[in-house]
């Protein structure tokens, strides 16, 4: 074993998660669970002891060679990307008043009144259309307020892409709150391939308290009253999105009260201080205090190693992970090298308002100095190169995070730093720290599922389920929409 091939300690950043010892190569951004010889061999380095000649030793290094001495690939500058998500507010207002909504019912704050028609929503698919390059697999994304209060600009929107444009692998999202889960409307949106995701933070207790209705009532039984009249295959294919704060259920607890009600797509999130809040973020609706960061990691923990168990036991596969934003993030540690940047605003994605204005992404809208064009007179060019130009990554604090090789592709950090810096090139501190914490959790939790259920995972992370976003169809759904 030559000395080039043992990795220098002081360049590895080294944790323990989930029980098991891990490092990652900070100038390459590489990670590697550690046999206890491996990690004892590394603690001897770090005090310039050289290693024993030993056979335990000799396996030991060959091990850390394997993992850490591969020659880093230069990655060059960023270059645009085709743009295929486009996010459609069609809709400001809403019929709940969360108590962590982050763009003020879709108002943002009181500038985004009214909503969208046909025309700009048509106009805006076939500008996303002319940015993307040929690409074949394209995502809109219906957004709001609450979009259901917009369904024929919907309807417009889907018909277009289906005339148009043949040839193209369109998927279509919705977020919903439920109020407007019609049978009719649900069986509209189910034939069509549209694919929703249902805000609902899990029991009666915990959704009137942090979901309740504009006018201040409880808001869980009419929304459970409109999903009793849906069919059950309908609703099976639902996304059910729970949004965590410190004062409600951790994330085990908010997965089993989801699950419990018959969802087997689940996502929980932690909810996300931005846009109209600035920097006065309410304590009690998001993590702020380090105390609650501690719980709400935790309790992402507990959630990942059941979610393992699961997956190991059949019961949980690709189709039923693919909206989750956690099981997202594991996929963009797994395959990390495929990204160049830490964000895709405004160079893989963009957000249309309602009167048709285009921006980087939806927690840009209403941000003047981040308007990037309209659907009309197309995209604004100089934006986009002002956001490929300013490389976050050559700030002083990402230059000494051992993280920063594995941000890139997480999304956020630009619309964080401009709403709570109001530059676009050094990150929010208290924000990268909870990253960095999820970064270890999501490593640990790629190695318990790698060790648990190995075929399972071959299957979960198939580079087929990421290079077209469509790969999986709802049930029942019709058409070339949602195919894969």
């Amino acid at each position: 074993m030559s000395e080039r091939t043992v990795p220098d300690p002081s360049q590895l950043h080294r944790f323990t998660r989930i029980g098991r010892r891990f490092a990652v190569h900070v100038p390459t951004g590489r990670f590697a669970q550690l046999s206890p010889d491996a990690d004892l061999v590394l603690d001897g380095l770090a005090r310039d002891e050289r290693p024993a000649p030993a056979p335990e030793v000799a396996a030991a290094l060959d091990e850390l060679a394997r993992h850490f001495d591969e020659p880093d690939e230069d990655r060059g500058p960023a270059q645009p990307a085709p743009m295929t998500d486009l996010t459609l507010n069609i809709s400001a207002g809403c019929d709940l008043a969360c108590r962590y909504c982050w763009n003020n019912r879709g108002l943002y704050g009181g500038e985004m009144a009214g909503r969208m028609t046909p025309k700009v929503a048509c106009d805006a698919v076939d500008l996303l259309v002319r940015a993307s390059n040929g690409h074949p697999s394209l995502v809109v994304d219906f957004y709001g307020g609450e979009p259901l209060l917009n369904l024929p600009v919907m309807k417009a929107a889907v018909e277009h892409c289906r005339a148009h444009y043949p040839d193209r692998r369109f998927s279509f999202l919705l977020a919903t709150n439920g109020v407007h889960l019609s049978p009719e409307n649900a069986a509209w949106l189910h034939d069509n391939g549209v694919n929703v995701a249902l805000s609902i933070d899990g029991g009666k207790e915990v959704q009137d308290r942090q979901r309740p209705l504009a006018n201040g009532s409880g808001s869980y039984d009419r929304i459970a009253a409109c999903l009793a009249q849906l069919p059950a295959h309908v609703r099976a294919d639902y996304v059910a999105r729970a949004t965590l704060t410190p004062d409600g259920p951790g994330p085990l607890e908010a997965w089993h009260q989801l699950h419990d009600m018959g969802f087997r797509r689940i996502e929980v999130f932690e909810s996300e201080p931005a846009c109209f809040y600035g920097t006065d973020y309410p304590p009690g609706d998001f993590f702020v205090a380090m105390a609650d960061r501690d719980r709400l990691m935790a309790g992402y923990e507990a959630l990942l190693v059941e979610l393992a168990h699961r997956i190991a036991a059949g019961e949980l596969g690709y189709e039923d992970l693919f909206f989750s934003r956690l099981f997202k993030q594991m996929a963009r540690l797994y395959r990390s090298g495929d990204f160049e940047g830490p964000c895709a605003a405004g160079t893989g994605q963009i957000a249309v308002s309602q009167d048709g204005t285009a921006y980087p992404c939806t927690a840009f809208i209403g941000q003047d100095t981040w308007r990037m064009g309209t659907v009309g007179a197309g995209l604004d060019a100089s934006v986009q190169r002002r956001l490929l130009d300013t490389d976050i990554t050559q700030s002083d604090a990402c230059q000494s995070c051992w993280a920063m090789r594995l941000c890139l592709g997480s999304g956020s950090c630009y619309n964080l730093s401009h709403l709570n810096l109001g530059r676009i090139d050094e990150p929010v501190e208290a924000f990268c720290e909870l990253y960095r914490r999820k970064i270890e959790l999501l490593i640990a939790g790629l190695a318990l599922l790698q060790d648990e259920a190995p075929e399972a995972f071959d299957r979960l992370f198939d580079e087929d389920n990421f290079t077209d976003r469509s790969a999986w169809r709802a049930s029942t759904a019709a058409g070339e929409v949602a195919d894969g």
